[in-house]
């Protein structure tokens, strides 16, 4: 499930370090009680007539708790800053006390290593500025982001601040978008087409990713006038 939840385009980083614990805590279980799939096996062995003695199911269960440590120290080790994912929330400005969100940015100032101070005061002024702002102003870092860059003129830059939801924008989470990619340019040059040049797959992959923004009418025309035809 936490693969599954990582392949997402949009994740709620408040839900990672949850996701990630939950994980965790099965994987620790499942060491001390058999699985689903466990369980199947030793079923389909019982079928057959195959019963396993005392040294092998030993055995299967050292690899097996060999193999859960191996998996809960690699995902340790991928998601060991979740607490600063989780910090990334407070972008979302589901409040606009005067305390909220303080303790977050200054966890994120550290991590980043600017000043906390200066990082504070931005806090601040950004909350004040927002209490007259739309609702949709402040829906996550993205249109936190366009909101910033129309405040300049009244606030000043919020140099930190905008680092910070900079930042938040293009952490990459997982790998899945890189594999999607992947999987695209594997539809595009296919056994039947591999002659393609790589420029051409590269243009191929970028009309077929930003197909939902591209007018085809207007790349036609602009083609059929730009490109010398043969006939």
């Amino acid at each position: 499930m936490l693969t599954l939840f990582l392949e997402k385009n949009d994740i709620n980083v408040a839900e990672i370090k949850p996701r990630v614990d939950s994980t965790l805590s099965t994987l620790e279980n499942l060491k001390r009680r058999e699985g689903s799939s466990a369980k199947k096996c030793t079923d389909v062995l019982f079928s057959i007539g195959t019963i396993p003695t005392s040294s092998e199911k030993e055995h299967i269960k050292a690899t097996t708790d060999k193999f859960l440590d191996s998996l809960c120290e690699n995902i340790k080790n991928r998601m060991a800053s979740t607490e600063v994912l989780e910090h990334m929330d407070v972008f979302k400005l589901q409040q606009l006390d005067t305390f909220y969100g303080n303790e977050e940015i200054d966890g994120l100032a550290t991590h980043f290593q600017l000043d906390q101070d200066q990082t504070q005061d931005e806090w601040n002024t950004l909350k004040e500025a927002f209490v007259t702002s739309t609702p949709d102003a402040y829906q996550g870092p993205r249109a936190l982001m366009k909101t910033l860059l129309k405040l300049r003129t009244i606030t000043g830059p919020l140099r930190n601040i905008e680092k910070l939801c900079a930042a938040s924008l293009v952490i990459p989470v997982s790998n899945a978008e890189v594999e999607h990619v992947f999987s695209e340019v594997k539809r595009i040059k296919t056994d039947l087409r591999n002659c393609l040049q790589t420029d051409t797959v590269n243009h191929l992959l970028t009309i077929h990713r930003n197909d939902r923004h591209l007018n085809f009418d207007s790349a036609i025309n602009r083609w059929h006038t730009t490109k010398p035809l043969r006939v």
